[in-house]
């Protein structure tokens, strides 16, 4: 069981699931805006795993760091929560396979010089290679 120190109050770090990425949004976190939000991410994960609204998040976090902490035990949570994810990691796989479906597609042109044309290669699952 993982856990993360704030405000001298030790919480259980919870999963990345859909709701939990749901009730982090309703917080105010897009999982696009992690890496540029970093204190609403701490804020938001915190109120998720401790089951607060964000005003006593922002005043445990803010407490925290003001008598000395950091938030270096939230964010190594966050990422090891993400890391750990079978919903991220399903998300993963397939924004990996939309990234080489639309990987553009060369079209075979003749190079001044040369004998034989360039052939197009598509983009096609790993491990198989299909020249045209």
């Amino acid at each position: 069981m993982r856990t993360f120190l704030i405000n001298n109050k030790r919480y259980v770090a919870k999963e990345f699931t859909f709701g939990a990425v749901r009730q982090l949004e309703s917080n105010g976190l897009s999982l696009t805006d992690v890496q540029n939000k970093p204190m609403t991410l701490a804020a938001a994960y915190l109120a998720f795993c401790a089951g607060i609204n964000m005003d006593a998040a922002d005043n445990e976090i803010q407490e925290h760091v003001i008598n000395g902490g950091n938030l270096d035990g939230i964010f190594e949570a966050v990422t090891e929560a993400m890391n750990d994810s079978r919903f991220f990691q399903a998300l993963n796989k397939k924004a990996e396979a939309q990234e080489v479906q639309d990987i553009p597609v060369v079209p075979v042109q003749e190079i001044p010089g040369q004998a034989v044309p360039i052939q197009a290669v598509t983009a096609t699952p790993v491990g198989e290679s299909v020249i045209q």
